[in-house]
């Protein structure tokens, strides 16, 4: 039993309770010996860490040596979208992939869906709500608040630099402006690696690694092409790496419990503490949530600049509107957490 010293006080926890209920052992024992995803935060928590520092020291420097050597042709094509009428780009890629993950999770809701799709549920919900937060969530909020200027603004001395931690010369009474921090192309691509989380998630490792090595190396190609236009900095493309692979990882494990859900799928389907589509409904509440912080970040940053105080007023409506997006989300969370307490050992879908 020396496994247990590696689990957590809530796991433990979880494997007491297990151990009293001999019918709901296996469950237990599953949620507190899984240790993989901690060992795995651990890991990308470190390696964020290093990533950053080592890239701020020569943030400056290194996005100008790769715009000066950089491959303008292929620079361009990666910043181009078929969607934004222009020719095929690097991001449309990721923007089918979008298309088609949200259009099987919509047939997926449906009571007659087929049952392969169905399967699938739990794992294209993760993608749907991991989407909604690191491509549009998180990276809209960072460049509003941390309004870091782009690289071809700083060279050509219309902006001061700033690092990826400092507040830019950026704010809202200019009008609208696109922040530097982090990389929106990155973070968009780097969505695809929901795809891998859920092969591993059903069983299809080998799969889902290659998967995951092919994701990592396009979404570093698409960062490198972006650092060679002077769209971002270097820190903005490990930035939006690092914090779209940590929210994907706790969201997987942690929040959604996505294998949790795989082995009671029978039984969430038929809860009704889970209304269809409640991944989605997540997503967006976690969206509003974002979305207030903007607004009262906004708003109180306007204190110290004397030409913009009016625009104060936007904690108002901001503090309330992240408030009420937290509680709904942990309102799903609860929710889901009380649907799998309650789902009985004869769930399991193995």
């Amino acid at each position: 039993m020396t496994w247990i010293l590696v689990c957590n006080v809530r796991n433990f926890r979880d494997l007491c309770y297990a151990a009293l209920n001999l019918e709901n052992w296996r469950d237990g024992a599953y949620m507190a010996f899984d240790v993989r995803n901690h060992w795995g935060l651990g890991g990308l928590l470190l390696g964020s860490v290093a990533a950053m520092i080592c890239t701020t020291a020569v943030d400056y420097p290194l996005t100008k040596w790769i715009w000066q050597n950089g491959w303008t042709t292929f620079a361009e094509s990666m910043g181009q979208s078929l969607f934004e009428g222009e020719y095929p780009g690097g991001g449309d890629l990721a923007v089918i992939f979008l298309v088609v993950v949200f259009g099987c999770y919509a047939l997926s809701l449906r009571p007659q869906a087929p049952t392969g799709l169905a399967a699938w549920r739990p794992s294209l919900g993760f993608m749907v709500a991991g989407s909604l937060i690191t491509a549009f969530a998180w990276v809209h909020t960072l460049k509003w608040l941390v309004a870091r200027a782009r690289p071809y603004l700083v060279f050509d001395g219309s902006l001061p630099f700033t690092a990826w931690y400092e507040i830019g010369p950026h704010f809202i009474n200019e009008g609208i402006y696109y922040g530097s921090f982090t990389s929106g192309h990155t973070a968009q691509v780097f969505v695809m690696m929901t795809l891998a989380y859920a092969l591993v998630g059903r069983g299809r490792k080998p799969a889902g690694w290659v998967v995951g090595t092919g994701v990592l190396t396009y979404t570093l190609t698409m960062g490198l092409a972006r650092c060679m236009t002077l769209s971002h900095w270097v820190t903005d493309v490990i930035g939006a790496v690092v914090i779209s692979w940590g929210t994907l990882h706790v969201l997987y494990y942690q929040i959604l419990k996505v294998p949790l859900q795989h082995r009671h799928r029978d039984a969430l389907t038929g809860s009704g503490n889970l209304k269809a589509g409640w991944e989605l409904l997540l997503g967006l509440s976690l969206v509003a949530t974002c979305l207030g912080l903007v607004l009262a970040g906004l708003g109180l940053r306007a204190f110290w600049i004397p030409e913009a105080r009016q625009l104060a007023f936007l904690i108002l409506p901001g503090i309330p509107l992240a408030v009420w997006g937290a509680l709904k989300s942990r309102q799903y969370c609860r929710r889901l957490n009380q649907a799998l307490a309650e789902a009985p050992t004869g769930s399991l879908t193995e």
